[in-house]
């Protein structure tokens, strides 16, 4: 059986509420929804306390999932998650501050640190689309459906926070 068949049978068995199926996402996609969170929040006790939190709502709403995507749907829930969180403190991502340094050593994040300088220069829905892009290596449609912005937009964020970054680059000679 190919991955996709696998994703498409393991989404269907989420739609019937198969509390198997949902341990089996839970497996596969741990460490994903972790990354994710900390590199949207910053720092990892958040991210694991955020990961968890995310990971019980799409539990409770595992029903609920569209399409044959697992991936993506968890993303949009701990994307949005994640947001709400910065929301009650009042705090956009990413902080000025850099991220743990865990995180800065992490392979499998593409930055180092003068670059999390420069992706903390752009704006919030910018730095968003560029980890879902990037990091998470969403297509445009993907990161549609996890922010609610249109693939138009969203193209124009991504190409407009790409200059930026590489005249960032350029300006601090990274």
């Amino acid at each position: 059986m190919s991955s996709k068949e696998k994703e498409i049978l393991l989404a269907e068995r989420l739609r019937n509420r198969d509390e198997g199926a949902f341990n089996d996402v839970v497996r596969e996609y741990s460490a994903k929804v972790i990354r994710q969170a900390r590199i949207l929040l910053g720092s990892w006790e958040s991210a694991e306390d955020a990961a968890q939190e995310a990971l019980l709502k799409a539990f409770n709403h595992m029903h609920e999932i569209r399409g044959e995507k697992i991936g993506p749907w968890l993303a949009g829930i701990v994307y949005h998650h994640c947001l709400d969180i910065l929301r009650a403190k009042k705090k956009l991502p990413l902080s000025s501050s850099l991220p743990d340094d865990d995180l800065l050593e992490d392979k499998s994040t593409p930055f180092r640190n003068g670059e999390w300088e420069v992706l903390n220069s752009l704006s919030a829905k910018e730095h968003q689309v560029i980890v879902l892009r990037i990091v998470e290596n969403l297509d445009y449609s993907e990161i549609s459906d996890v922010t609610g912005l249109a693939a138009g937009t969203l193209r124009n964020l991504f190409s407009n926070a790409l200059k930026k970054i590489r005249d960032e680059v350029m300006k601090r000679g990274l």
